[in-house]
């Protein structure tokens, strides 16, 4: 993580990824998210998991407060750092100037060097989350920690399908709220850094069984106007890929609120 600097569109993330898609009055309606991603090598995830645990424990002892990322895996060892940003502004930051300032530049060479080796390819780009074209019934609630698992769908839209695509999305939105569907999943917009036009998914459970019984009945209940959907959404698709995976709590960072005056 060295920071240098299913027939359903819904069956998934994207712990993911702004073009044309947002623009005037629906930037009020969107979250951006910078996220670092790190592809592992197979054979080094003990030793990049011990490094990443190092750095959460130096950021933790010296209550870090200019830090704050979620971190998720995919099955094929991507690692994900996900960070909210007011604005592009923020990318000249150096996030961890203030823990360098903790434990010196040496210190800072050591906690780097921990991840050498892992990792030949790593990445940053930004993604807006669409509040507007989300689904998120009450009951289904991604943010709770008994969630873990995640589901990532990457939609890969043809150049000058872009209009077609957010249009589809709503339809999604809309059948999904028409027939009660109970699997919740979130929308976000591929950006700087990302290969655009891009429009990812990602949906949670318990687990994977989990998951997949609630998707298969929600399939279900889609019946054939999810099925005509899902045609239309390939059909200006010129590339789709998935991933499965999970959110790695032992991996993140949230500063500690300080404690209230009494």
């Amino acid at each position: 993580m060295k920071a240098k600097h299913s027939i359903s569109l819904i069956g998934a993330l994207i712990l993911l990824f702004c073009t044309g898609f947002a623009l005037g009055q629906e930037a009020a309606k969107k979250q951006l998210f910078v996220i670092h991603e790190d592809i592992v090598k197979p054979s080094k995830v003990a030793q990049y998991e011990k490094a990443a645990k190092n750095l959460v424990s130096k950021l933790n002892e010296f209550g870090i407060s200019g830090v704050n990322y979620a971190a998720a895996a995919t099955n094929d060892f991507h690692y994900l750092y996900v960070t909210p940003v007011e604005n592009m502004a923020e990318l000249d930051k150096n996030t961890f100037a203030e823990l360098e300032s903790k434990v010196g530049k040496e210190g800072m060479k050591e906690l780097w060097k921990g991840f050498d080796g892992c990792y030949d390819v790593h990445k940053n780009y930004m993604i807006t989350l669409s509040h507007e074209l989300s689904y998120n019934p009450e009951n289904n609630q991604m943010t709770d920690e008994d969630q873990p698992y995640r589901r990532w769908q990457y939609f890969h839209i043809k150049p000058e399908k872009e209009e077609a695509a957010m249009e589809i999305a709503k339809k999604w939105k809309a059948l999904y709220e028409k027939k009660n569907i109970q699997v919740g999943y979130r929308v976000y917009i591929g950006g700087l850094g990302a290969e655009m036009p891009l429009l990812g998914t990602v949906q949670w459970g318990k687990d994977a069984a989990d998951f997949n019984a609630k998707n298969a009945e929600a399939i279900e209940m889609l019946g054939e106007e999810g099925t005509q959907l899902w045609e239309k959404t390939l059909a200006i698709t010129r590339k789709y890929e998935t991933k499965e995976g999970g959110m790695r709590y032992d991996l993140a960072y949230t500063p500690k609120q300080p404690l209230a005056e009494k």
